[in-house]
């Protein structure tokens, strides 16, 4: 690099990297007569301000369960592909003015079994498992969606064929 006027008291270098910080350098001035060297001057390197990704990344949950990848940037907030910019919350939400809001823990979406089942039967004696469901339903493999009727009758609430919870009397 050459100066061509040496009267500047302060020069600035772009593209830096934060590792030269704090270095020492000197000017060495020059012409048909010799040189002569400045003092030395330490290297100062700023930080570019704008916010980058720190390759820290998370997954994160739209309301209806889509995942979607969170950076975090230099600044603590984080950005989705798209370029939108949440701030994560206290409560595990990703938020943006705007946008609509991330979970940093999938959604339940919809009724989800609860762990607890019940053997019923159909109407010739068959056994079926039902399995309890957090909205308080019944739910069989086949995706028949119950709830408790009067004398252990469990009715069918989307087409299925009513079960029995006791003994069936056929008279």
């Amino acid at each position: 690099m050459s100066v061509e006027n040496g009267m500047y008291s302060d020069m600035t270098l772009r593209n830096v990297t934060l590792g030269l910080n704090g270095w020492k350098v000197y000017c060495r001035y020059s012409n048909n007569d010799g040189y002569t060297n400045t003092a030395m001057a330490y290297i100062t390197v700023y930080q570019d301000p704008t916010p980058r990704r720190t390759g820290v990344s998370a997954f994160a949950f739209y309301e209806d369960g889509t995942v979607t990848y969170v950076y975090q940037r230099t600044d603590g907030t984080w950005e989705i592909d798209s370029g939108i910019v949440y701030y994560l919350g206290t409560d595990g939400v990703y938020r943006s003015r705007g946008y609509a809001d991330l979970y940093a823990t999938a959604p339940e979406v919809g009724p989800y079994r609860t762990g607890v089942t019940m053997e019923v039967r159909t109407l010739n004696g068959n056994p079926v498992i039902l399995y309890a469901m957090s909205d308080a339903s019944w739910m069989s493999d086949e995706g028949g969606i119950y709830c408790e009727g009067m004398n252990g009758v469990m009715h069918c609430m989307n087409g299925f064929a009513d079960l029995y919870a006791g003994n069936i009397i056929v008279e």
